[in-house]
């Protein structure tokens, strides 16, 4: 029976963590650097050097107390320092020293996403689900890339499902602290926010709202200005240096790809479709059908927001499929929790069967 108990989505999931890590360091010939990939571009100011990837941003943010030393690192410092959880999390628990400082990011990723995977499970065994479905977040591809790389995505969306727990087990005002701290963490957990402040509202809940908006709202209002003062920007922004618009016809920002590549244009289209194309699709439906019953429903205002900002999204995302499968996280995810809230079985089991589908990505 303890064994039983043991053996848990919360337990598989820190094997399939250690498992990727374990096998690219290995690649790598133990070199931590290549999960923080950093590119001599910004470590070194080479110009036609290596680009690397955006964990060497969060690598320099830890280092560095003074914001402005490691702004020399960053290719868009007040978009990059509005993540600023993750880097103050590793700075403080490997106590400065660089050499810990690397590896802390990716195991910080992974500890939050462990905790999020049980806390999920417990969100979906109050609906009346097995706990097991969790796994169709805890293997998701994206958060698997997120601790791959040294990303904030699933210490982000960990907070979400603490707050979503908190919210339905009556302890709202941690709820808003939860939310608050997931904004911190990456901002586009801020769908999550407003699908809760929304929910507050039609239910006619004024005191809840407001608190939200002020635990949530101010610290982050604060924070953008003391961005302003440092960097000369609010941070707000569709990417780093090479992000581009928003595209006003759906799903264009896929189709432009073709202009480029039509066979990378099918290629990710192949991976988009189960991750992407169908949830968003589905999404729309399902989400507005349940909002105009409910207007009150926290799931189908939170799968509705997701699902409405996928068709938009510009050329620069579609084209990078790290990026884009990342970004999809909190789209699944609220995909998820509305399929839980409504009884929609099929959408867990397509979940789940798909992600471990997807699990073979990993090797290419």
């Amino acid at each position: 029976m303890m064994l039983r108990r043991l053996f848990s989505p919360a337990l598989v999931t820190p094997v399939a963590g250690l498992l990727v890590l374990g096998v690219v360091l290995a690649r790598a010939d133990w070199d931590v650097n290549e999960l923080i990939r950093p590119g001599t571009q910004f470590t070194q100011g080479d110009l036609a050097g290596t680009e690397g990837y955006d964990g060497q941003f969060f690598y320099a943010i830890a280092r560095y107390a003074d914001p402005q030393e490691a702004a020399q690192y960053l290719d868009v410092p007040a978009y990059r320092y509005q993540r600023i959880l993750l880097p103050l999390l590793a700075r403080w628990l490997s106590f400065g020293d660089a050499d810990l400082l690397a590896w802390m990011l990716p195991l910080i990723a992974l500890g939050a996403h462990v905790a999020g995977v049980h806390m999920l499970g417990k969100v979906l065994q109050r609906a009346g689900y097995s706990h097991w479905y969790a796994l169709a977040y805890g293997l998701m591809l994206g958060c698997l890339l997120s601790i791959r790389l040294a990303l904030p995505e699933t210490l982000a969306f960990a907070l979400v499902i603490a707050a979503i727990w908190l919210e339905q087990t009556g302890r709202a005002r941690w709820t808003w602290v939860c939310f608050s701290l997931a904004i911190f963490a990456k901002e586009t957990t801020l769908l999550f926010v407003a699908a809760q402040g929304l929910s507050y509202l039609f239910a006619r809940r004024w005191r809840d709202a407001a608190g939200l908006a002020i635990v949530a709202g101010l610290p982050m209002l604060a924070f953008r200005i003391w961005l302003l003062s440092q960097f000369g920007s609010l941070g707000f922004g569709l990417g780093g240096a090479n992000a581009t618009g928003l595209e006003w016809i759906p799903f264009n920002g896929w189709w432009r790809i073709g202009q480029y590549s039509p066979v990378w244009m099918l290629v990710v289209g192949l991976l988009y479709l189960p991750t992407i194309f169908l949830p968003t699709v589905w999404g729309l439906w399902a989400g507005a059908r349940a909002w105009l019953r409910e207007h009150a429903d926290f799931s189908a205002l939170a799968l509705l927001l997701h699902a409405a900002m996928f068709p938009f999204m510009s050329l620069a995302l579609y084209i990078e499929p790290y990026g884009a499968v990342r970004l999809a996280i909190g789209l699944q995810l609220a995909a998820l929790l509305f399929a839980a809230r409504h009884a929609v079985k099929r959408v867990l089991v397509y979940g789940l069967v798909f992600t471990v589908m997807s699990l073979w990505l990993f090797a290419i």
